[in-house]
């Protein structure tokens, strides 16, 4: 048995249509096609052969998307009519966005892609990427991918639908697959054309870095750590960060970091609060502890700690006491993260040293009282 012929073409986030020809003497009773994006477990589609042995298969990628921007494995099987199976070779193809056509530049370790502009643009990407994992490597000292691909579009909705984001909200306007060490940014014509460059793609490159340093437990640090270090590499930082707040504090609004461990609000304004807190949170520690503590703390989290516990494994206060400390810098009434903080220690007295007190007073009493009686 040979398959021969072996293809596939596809309209990207609608369809995917993989064909052969299938070479044998042999009756079929069934073929199965394989499905394997990087980093995604195996698609099992039932398939059938023409009466020439010819398999043109259309896969829906609108019901069931491809992982974007992947390279796909695929692979065909067919069972005879002895129940023998017989296995194709395995074939791959790179998912990317066809949906556009690509300007490409590679050079010192990237691919630049862009539309609808000329070489000059793909230099200044370029230029800004450089600058960028410099220094993202400030704040996350790993070594880069070997290739680090960057997509610009020109605008957000077209980043959306690309990644397949319609479980996120409408205000995600970039995003990183780390593992696959590919960014996409979306940075309409404008005036801040430059300026939008030089706060998003260092701060996707930093994502890039930070799943460099920690693997496969790149997501069990939290979530105020990730996105804070990434604010942190920013070359152009977003001017309304400290505007956003100044008014939490006013308001006494903020977010507590704890809360901001596993995932961040889904309303578009609170979300941005959140980075706003992450930025400033992960500054001060920057600020008090060097890109060393950071580093020690992002590798408490690759060991496998949680929020609280690899936090306070890595510096001498728990993350509410240094929470306590920032919000001080930041001229915030702290009372009740005092109360906060003390609690326990009441806690403690209420448990331990007031039934001894108690203990000790009616000791005293009865001593009193047999001393009048004698």
């Amino acid at each position: 048995m040979q398959f021969n012929d072996v293809s596939v073409f596809y309209d990207y986030g609608k369809e995917v249509i993989f064909q052969t020809t299938i070479q044998t003497d042999e009756e079929l009773k069934e073929i199965f096609l394989f499905i394997q994006p990087k980093g995604q477990s195996v698609r099992t589609e039932s398939v059938i052969a023409n009466e020439n042995g010819e398999v043109i298969y259309t896969y829906d990628a609108a019901a069931t998307p491809l992982r974007p921007f992947a390279m796909t494995d695929y692979w065909f099987q067919a069972t005879l009519d002895d129940d023998s199976l017989i296995e194709s070779d395995k074939f791959s193809f790179f998912y990317e966005d066809n949906r556009f056509d690509w300007n490409r530049l590679e050079e010192n370790g990237f691919q630049i892609n862009w539309q609808n502009k000329d070489a000059s643009f793909g230099q200044t990407v370029l230029d800004v990427a450089e600058q960028s994992l410099e220094v993202a490597r400030n704040y996350v000292p790993a070594e880069p991918p070997i290739q680090l691909k960057i997509y610009i579009y020109e605008n957000a909705s077209d980043v959306q639908t690309a990644m397949n984001l319609g479980q996120y909200k409408s205000w995600v306007a970039g995003h990183a697959s780390p593992d696959l060490a590919t960014v996409l940014v979306s940075v309409p014509e404008g005036p801040s054309q430059k300026l939008e460059l030089e706060r998003q793609i260092p701060h996707e490159i930093t994502h890039i870095l930070q799943y460099q340093m920690m693997g496969a437990n790149y997501r069990n640090a939290p979530m105020w750590l990730l996105e804070g270090t990434a604010s942190l590499a920013e070359l152009y930082p977003n001017p309304d960060y400290q505007r956003v707040l100044e008014r939490a504090v006013e308001e006494e609004s903020l977010i507590k970091l704890e809360d901001l461990c596993t995932s961040f609000p889904p309303e578009a304004s609170r979300a941005f609060l959140a980075y706003a807190q992450s930025e400033s949170f992960t500054r001060f520690l920057y600020a008090n502890y060097g890109s060393s503590g950071l580093e020690a703390l992002m590798k408490n989290y690759e060991n496998g700690l949680g929020c609280n516990e690899g936090f306070s494994s890595t510096f001498k206060n728990s993350l509410t006491q240094e929470e306590y400390r920032w919000q001080q810098q930041l001229g915030i009434h702290t009372g009740m993260l005092v109360v906060e903080n003390v609690a326990p220690y009441f806690m403690v007295l209420a448990l331990v040293v007031m039934p001894a007190m108690l203990s000790s007073i009616k000791t005293k009493k009865q001593q009193n009282a047999d001393g009048e009686h004698g």
